[in-house]
């Protein structure tokens, strides 16, 4: 329940929250309980609006540079597995034609520098 004081009169009053929600989009006339007629400024519900959207903005921009992250981070394993898959490939030709060459030992990473 949201509540007001007359302009005209002082008199504090009551209106339920969506009613006041509402007038304060609007910008429509109400009236106090002894007829004075009031227009609740659309400025301040509008700055309320606003900073709702700007939240939501910028949680969609944590969100997008959030996921860009782990493309990032994607991309790089995928290369990291490319290169492993390279690896490997080369590990058993290797192993294929009886080599236990240096570079195959070392790729293994049974033999060190």
């Amino acid at each position: 329940m949201a509540s007001t004081t007359c302009i005209d009169c002082g008199i504090v009053f009551g209106m339920p929250d969506v009613k006041w929600h509402r007038l304060g989009i609007s910008g429509d006339t109400f009236w106090c309980p002894n007829g004075h007629g009031m227009v609740r400024n659309k400025f301040k519900a509008r700055d309320v609006q606003m900073e709702a959207v700007t939240k939501e903005r910028d949680n969609l921009l944590l969100a997008n540079m959030s996921y860009r992250r782990e493309l990032k981070d994607c991309t790089h394993a995928d290369k990291e597995v490319k290169r492993l898959k390279g690896i490997i490939k080369k590990m058993e030709l290797s192993t294929r034609q009886g080599d236990r060459s240096k570079w195959a030992l070392k790729a293994l990473g049974t033999l060190e520098d």
